[in-house]
């Protein structure tokens, strides 16, 4: 998206109070559209209408005396939508300014949100805005991804991918984070705990104790010593083939189990994200009410994913202690 799909000029930067210019670099709050300079948003170190978000807050540019709808910075925003889709109506649809748009956005016209850039609606009965208030971080990338899949278009989600299953966790898809999770310990410690792997992995430490004191210009300056640790290195594998066999059979199971995760993750979240609205939206009626429900139940929870990560490692350390 083009960085200046608003024009800012005259509006004021809410960290420094200074107007912004025609060749100001500026960055807009995905929340709630607010422009900052780049260099007072990295000092603020987040946007300065932070605290409230929670309230549903929407920037909006101030209007000049005597300025006319459809001129400078006035915004065109949220064409067709009434008072209970909770963002308000165009108070210029249909008036007459430097013309007539009968409630059209003119086209040499760009509004400051950039959420409604993309289509009204990610699904049936959700709009974008509603989604984007839901997801939260890193909303931007997520709505796009949700309009190429509605677009019937396969993404992959290189985050889930790296960090499966933790990612379903930080993203509170806690049953398919439970799921991955669960497939992935029986493959680890279930294959693990079989006797000839457990053999070959003594044996492999066996190998790596004995030869760890040696640098690598000793290994190299020695030709005995380095015969001798490939014949040691090749003996392990003929002695132990199985076990070998066994745990390149789980690496490969893995690598599988993170290549459905990346494959899977933004499809259930699509999911997820359409169906908590919908439900969020028909139990709550108030508004302001609805939009606190979205941030409380939806965003990321970095509790929950520190949580299990350390519950996985305390589980591995104690089976690793018992075996």
């Amino acid at each position: 998206m083009d960085k200046n799909y608003f024009r800012y000029t005259g509006q004021t930067c809410p960290v420094c109070s200074r107007a912004f210019g025609e060749n100001d670099d500026i960055v807009v709050c995905p929340v709630c559209g607010a422009p900052h300079h780049r260099d007072c948003y990295k000092q603020q170190g987040e946007c300065a209408c932070n605290d409230r978000h929670g309230e549903g807050f929407r920037w909006e540019p101030e209007k000049a005396a005597g300025e006319n709808p459809g001129q400078g910075g006035i915004p065109f925003e949220d064409e067709g939508k009434t008072q209970d889709s909770g963002y308000g109506q165009n108070p210029y649809a249909g008036q007459t300014g430097a013309g007539d748009y009968s409630g059209q956005v003119p086209p040499f016209f760009r509004p400051a949100d950039p959420f409604s850039l993309f289509p009204e609606e990610v699904a049936e009965e959700v709009t974008t805005r509603e989604a984007a208030d839901f997801v939260q971080m890193s909303a931007i990338r997520y709505i796009q991804k949700f309009f190429y899949r509605k677009e019937g278009r396969k993404t992959f989600n290189w985050a889930a991918f790296i960090f499966s299953p933790y990612w379903f966790f930080f993203r509170k898809l806690y049953r398919a984070g439970a799921l991955f999770l669960a497939f992935i310990l029986v493959i680890s410690l279930g294959l693990s705990a079989l006797p000839q792997s457990r053999a070959f992995t003594a044996d492999m430490n066996d190998f790596s104790s004995k030869y760890s004191s040696f640098t690598g210009s000793q290994l190299s300056s020695s030709a005995e010593t380095l015969n001798e640790m490939r014949s040691d290195f090749t003996a392990v594998f003929k002695e132990n083939r199985a076990g070998a066999a066994i745990l390149a059979v789980q690496a490969l199971l893995i690598l599988a189990l993170h290549i459905v995760s990346g494959i899977a993750a933004d499809k259930l979240y699509y999911d997820k994200t359409v169906k908590k609205v919908r439900a969020i939206k028909g139990e709550t009626a108030e508004l302001l009410l609805r939009k606190q429900r979205f941030f409380r139940e939806g965003g990321v929870s970095a509790a929950v994913t520190v949580a299990v990560l350390f519950g996985v490692e305390a589980l591995s350390f104690m089976l690793s202690l018992l075996l």
